[in-house]
């Protein structure tokens, strides 16, 4: 039995075309509710680059993202490698090179 909790990590776009496209929260609350709740239990986090691209501007999704405890990580060496491994072995990801 695997009692590590999985940790997740957020693109971009997971918040930006959410919030301008499918759950805005004046309609869809819950979704960013969710989204605040993995981050306080440390279960999602956001790349440093990823923080720093929605935040550059002062907009409601940048004001939202500062008040919602989602942690902000830099991604390591160790992260790249696994990644560019799982992005190896993806059909859909070796024919973009």
């Amino acid at each position: 039995m695997n009692t590590k909790a999985s940790l997740y990590c957020l693109d971009a776009n997971v918040l930006i075309q959410a919030w301008q496209k499918y759950y805005n929260p004046k309609f869809c609350a819950g979704y960013w509710n969710v989204l605040t709740e993995l981050g306080k239990k440390d279960t999602i986090f956001l790349p440093e680059l990823v923080y720093e691209e929605i935040t550059r501007t002062e907009d409601e999704l940048s004001m939202w993202l500062k008040g919602s405890k989602i942690p902000i990580r830099k991604i390591t060496e160790p992260v790249t490698t696994c990644l560019q491994r799982i992005y190896s072995t993806d059909p859909i990801h070796k024919n973009l090179g």
